[in-house]
């Protein structure tokens, strides 16, 4: 039962209590320091009966009053069936009852430190207590209301709800310290439901350590204030359902269990900003419900939940692994902390929420699988598949974060991963250990294209990638065979001379699906050359429906003319080298024709002889970037045609004719003409680097054309 605190001031206290008083204003005070609570001797108005106000320890009241009193009871009063018990009333009251083996009494509302700077105390090391009434109250007051059991019973026996409050009201703190004997809250949970609410109102602190405590309602560890509460030693804690932070106004409550057992017959809940803290012990419950904000850390002891809802974090930090075999749902984080080992046993669903798996950490898949909802993000940690085949979506994304990522198959069996389980490859490469077979459908990409970020396959198995795989990093074989089926492919990005990623290592590499080459950076120099396979590999087998993308092959030789040349790629030697291309340094080959220019003046944006053409412009089209030239582009009347001519190089630059009919609306390309090489070859000045080319039209109607050069990287 999830009751709101309800703030009792004083002046509505002392109002109940005058509605209790009796006609005369008779009641009860205990007279001296330290005494026999069954003594009559020992009571101002006699011993306490009917509904009589007891005051152990008051300030206020009494003629004359007795602030500080220490009550003994090892006798059965329980026939006197008492009213109000007040321990410690007044602003200066001070009052203690001890309960010892024997002992025995009854009453119909406790409250423990009930006033500003009054303190009450009730040490029960024996005997029996019953509260037979809603309001049990541990108050704080201002100073402290406190409550010890250590030996004994405590019995609630109201037939009704009643929420059992540590910390009711006030500026101070309520303390319930239990080490031994019996706490019963009820004995009937369907009719009377009773609580107990460490933080009612104001700010309580609860420990069980030893003993056995049964709540028939909740164990709430803060309800409206501030709540904490610890299990630990061989206390054994029983309630229907857990809250941590109830309500807004017990935001940072916090239960932790280092010991003992916590049964939950129904749901641990964990909100506004609380925590639930396992370093040992056991807890049970059907089910862990954590809000957005709020935190759980499994650091040790054992945990049997088998359905988690997390909106916020859950953080595992454990010695021995943790077989989970329940429901892993919600949109919070998991965390497998450094030496954890998560295994999600057969049976288990992970629904929604990221993994995070840390250095040493280990998410096992033992029969258990997902639906796709979230990541599992390796920070160092290890993923491992287990044998098992995980169908398509057991993940949305596996995500290599920080060196030390690991996927791994440590069954000797045979282990697959279908399509749409998509691996992530972020600032480091994955290791992929394979001690049986591994079978990849799903794409590795590179989460920061192109930062290369490859794979490392370690393990004696044999790892096959049948997914369209974009990471540019280097693929490495450092044992065992990498395959790469006829559905799968690989993809090299390709720049300078040498910069490129490749596969290598020592050992087997079978590829019987695609080569993709990226060339949209790739040299254009003539002889440069990529090591795409490497000849360390131990072998290298070209299936037979090994293809590379856009490019004609034959008898083991693949070329494809792009960029201005023809790239070519020898199935022979692993290596894609370019033919027809520019010689290196052609720019700066060029340039020593013109010895003037230097410094800035050299540069390809420069315009030293300032005609509007800058030096990669005269570069393009044979210009003298020391004497201003007219014009580039030429159009002459021939008969009723238009001859275009320009004069262009021969390799190193790509040219494109494009049109414009107004000049307003951009240009287009590449132009309907027919390109050829003019029959006046005169003026070209650095023949043979240059030719001079020429398209003819009809001169007809309106049009515009012009040549684009794009200079391509040496």
């Amino acid at each position: 039962m999830k009751i709101p605190p309800f703030a009792k001031t004083p002046s509505l206290i002392l109002a109940l209590m005058a509605a209790f008083m009796p006609a005369g204003g008779a009641n009860s005070i205990f007279n001296v320091p330290e005494g026999d609570f069954a003594d009559p001797a020992n009571w101002q108005g006699g011993l306490p009966s009917g509904f009589a106000l007891t005051f152990i320890g008051t300030s206020q009241f009494g003629e004359p009053p007795v602030p500080a009193a220490v009550a003994n009871l090892d006798t059965d009063v329980t026939s006197l069936a008492t009213g109000i018990l007040l321990l410690g009333q007044g602003s200066l009251g001070n009052g203690t009852l001890n309960i010892l083996e024997g002992g025995s009494l009854q009453y119909g509302v406790v409250w423990i430190g009930r006033d500003e700077g009054a303190v009450g105390v009730i040490n029960q090391t024996g005997g029996t207590n019953r509260v037979n009434t809603g309001n049990f109250e541990i108050l704080s007051g201002g100073a402290s209301g406190t409550y010890n059991l250590s030996g004994g019973v405590l019995n609630t026996i109201q037939a009704g709800p009643i929420a059992i409050k540590v910390g009711a009201f006030g500026a101070g703190t309520g303390y319930f310290n239990m080490s031994g004997g019996t706490f019963n809250a009820g004995s009937d949970p369907f009719t009377q439901e009773h609580s107990l609410n460490v933080g009612w109102a104001a700010n309580g602190e609860a420990t069980f350590s030893g003993g056995t405590a049964n709540f028939t309602g909740d164990l709430n560890a803060g309800n409206g204030a501030n709540g904490l509460v610890s299990i630990s030693g061989s206390a054994e804690v029983n309630a229907r359902d857990v809250n941590v932070g109830l309500q807004a106004g017990a935001a940072n409550s916090q239960l932790s269990v280092s010991g003992g057992t916590l049964s939950v017959a129904n749901i641990i809940s964990v909100a506004n900003s609380s925590a639930l803290v396992i370093s040992g012990g056991s807890v049970t419950a059907t089910g862990l419900v954590i809000a957005s904000g709020s935190a759980v850390t499994n650091s040790g002891g054992v945990l049997n939940i088998p359905a988690i809802t997390n909106n916020g974090t859950l953080s595992f930090d454990l010695a021995d692994p943790l077989f989970f075999g329940g429901t892993l749902a919600g949109s919070g984080t998991y965390r497998v902390e450094d030496g954890t080992t998560l295994a999600l046993d057969s049976g288990s669903l992970w629904t929604g929420g990221e993994i995070f798996v840390f250095t040493n950490g280990l998410v096992r898949f033992d029969g258990g699988t997902g639906t796709g909802a979230a990541s599992l993000n390796a920070f160092g940690g290890t993923v491992d598949v287990n044998g098992q085949a995980l169908a398509e979506g057991s993940w949305a994304n596996l995500i290599a974060r920080t060196p030390g990522a690991k996927l791994a198959n440590s069954s000797a069996g045979d282990a697959s991963i279908a399509t749409g389980n998509t691996l992530w490859l972020y600032t480091a490469p994955l290791e992929i250990e394979t001690i049986g077979n591994l079978q990849i459908d799903s794409s590795i990409i590179s989460a920061f294209a192109p930062l290369p970020t490859g794979i490392t396959k370690t393990g004696p198995g044999t790892l096959t990638l049948g997914g369209a795989n974009t990471s540019t990093g280097n693929t490495t074989v450092a044992a065992g065979a990498l395959v790469v089926s006829p559905a799968g492919s690989l993809t090299f990005a390709i720049g300078a001379e040498g910069m490129n990623n490749g596969v290598d290592g020592s050992g087997d590499f079978i590829i019987d699906g695609r080569f993709v080459f990226d060339l949209s950076g790739a040299s254009t120099n003539n002889g440069d050359s990529w090591t795409v396979v490497a000849q360390s590999l131990n072998e290298t087998i070209y299936g037979a429906n090994f293809t590379v993308d856009g490019f004609d092959g034959a008898a083991g030789t693949w070329t494809r003319a792009t960029n201005g040349v023809t790239y070519q790629f020898e199935q022979s030697t692993g290596v894609l080298s370019v033919s027809g291309g520019a010689p290196a340094g052609n720019y700066a080959n060029w340039l020593t024709n013109f010895p003037s220019l230097t410094g800035t003046n050299a540069l390809g944006s420069a315009d030293p002889d300032g005609d509007g053409f800058i030096n990669d412009l005269e570069y393009a089209f044979d210009g003298d970037p020391t004497v201003g030239t007219p014009a580039l582009m030429t159009v002459t009347a021939v008969g009723t045609n238009a001859v275009f001519n320009w004069i262009e190089r021969t390799n190193g630059v790509i040219y494109e004719v494009q049109t414009s009919g107004n000049l307003t609306n951009g240009w287009t390309g590449p132009a309907a003409v027919t390109i050829s090489n003019s029959t006046n070859q005169s003026g070209v000045l650095l023949a043979p680097e240059y030719v001079r080319r020429e398209f003819v039209l009809p001169a007809l109607g309106k049009n515009f054309y012009r040549v684009r050069a794009t200079v391509l990287p040496e």
